[in-house]
């Protein structure tokens, strides 16, 4: 028996994101109330680089663009782990980060959200034919 597909309209992409978006999913991690008795060791930076405690606390002080905070929220990403909490404000800041933290720390994260908030602050380019740089020495 072969159903008919369903045209990939508002209402498709809609559904697709309340299963994507469901209440039953995992938010945290296991022991995610412990996260703060890590050490955490910060070395280099500009030196005014103020952890942050929660995802709604870096979209204010950082003034984080307006479709990130609403998907950081949408994504019900609250508390930050430690590598999150300094690595975030030092990479919105300009400064270089390097981490090194086990599986499940948060690092996609934590690089991820300075990145996709530079793009979204520069907003499109135009596209430029050709390389951009030498392609062989």
């Amino acid at each position: 028996l072969k159903r008919p597909l369903r045209p990939l309209d508002d209402q498709h992409w809609e559904l697709q994101e309340r299963e994507l978006f469901a209440a039953d999913r995992v938010t945290q991690g296991s022991n995610f109330g412990h996260y703060d008795e890590i050490a955490v060791e910060c070395r280099g930076g500009q030196g005014d680089e103020v952890p942050i405690d929660s995802f709604e606390q870096a979209c204010e002080a950082l003034e984080l663009p307006a479709g990130l905070a609403a998907n950081l929220e949408r994504c019900a990403y609250g508390a930050a782990t430690p590598v999150q909490k300094h690595c975030v404000p030092a990479a919105c800041s300009g400064t270089d980060v390097m981490v090194s933290a086990q599986t499940g720390s948060g690092k996609t994260l934590a690089f991820l959200v300075p990145i996709i908030a530079t793009a979204l602050r520069q907003g499109e380019r135009p596209v430029q034919a050709g390389p951009r740089g030498p392609t062989r020495a």
